[in-house]
């Protein structure tokens, strides 16, 4: 097998994300947040580029399908610890985006061990997607800003992650095949 294929390119550039969350660790502490905020940029630029790729080309790959969700769900949740830690966002949104994140990999596992159905994303969750990156560079860009805009940003990013959450959750509860009698 050639690994040096044109199909393979989404999935290097999932490699590249994952490469990149350790690189994005490291700046944010010992260098400078705006710095870190572009390879957040990197990132989501990689992550549309690899989807569109792989959609547009039919180069989806089973290795792809896992890839790029652990690499998006690592960069995001690296990103949302070290804000955190730096205290320009409360820690109760965090735990919470990551037990939605352990929760939505648990359910998109079972849906597709039992139904074989591969949990796709919709409108919304590229919504909440688009909307945790302006408020994840914000926080990055302009750490000092007034407490009752850094508010709106908390509030905005944990409304667009419930709510994508909960979406996700109907749609997929109502779309489930009926249960095949034996």
């Amino acid at each position: 097998m050639n690994l040096f294929q044109k199909r393979y390119i989404p999935n290097y550039l999932s490699f590249l994300r994952l490469l990149l969350v350790p690189v994005y660790l490291w700046i944010f502490f010992a260098v400078s947040k705006p710095l870190s905020a572009v390879v957040l940029i990197v990132c989501a630029l990689t992550d549309a580029l690899d989807g569109h790729l792989a959609r547009k080309n039919g180069w989806i790959t089973d290795l792809g399908k896992l890839l790029d969700p652990l690499a998006d769900k690592l960069a995001s949740m690296g990103a949302l610890v070290a804000l955190s830690m730096a205290e320009l966002l409360p820690w109760w949104i965090t735990s919470l985006a990551i037990l939605k994140e352990v929760v939505m990999i648990v359910g998109a596992a079972f849906i597709l061990g039992k139904k074989k159905i591969v949990v796709a994303s919709v409108w919304y969750g590229k919504l909440a997607t688009v909307l945790f990156y302006v408020v994840v560079l914000a926080l990055h860009f302009f750490p000092t800003m007034h407490p009752v805009l850094m508010t709106v940003l908390h509030w905005t990013l944990f409304l667009s992650m419930a709510g994508a959450a909960l979406l996700y959750l109907f749609h997929y509860v109502r779309n489930l095949p009926e249960k095949e009698n034996a």
